[in-house]
């Protein structure tokens, strides 16, 4: 008996991860996120290579819309 209290248990944990890591890409897509980073490549102290990354994750449709609040906004400025 209490090795399929542990399986629901481990089964229901599993389930919550999943549901938990849906939701999240979900926000991210719908709200969007920016990642940034600088990679930097050196040999023997000497800076060879230098990039400097900027990343957004968006959905299709979030850009879409933020593209529109922003030339509503332009316009509202001129």
């Amino acid at each position: 008996m209490k090795n399929s209290s542990q399986r629901v248990e481990s089964s229901s944990i599993h389930l919550q991860r999943e549901i938990s890591l849906a939701e999240t890409l979900n926000r991210v897509l719908n709200k969007g996120a920016v990642l940034t980073g600088d990679v930097m490549i050196s040999i023997a102290d000497i800076d060879l290579l230098y990039i400097g990354l900027n990343l957004i994750v968006s959905s299709v449709e979030t850009m879409r819309h933020s593209e529109s609040e922003l030339a509503k906004e332009t316009d509202n400025l001129l």
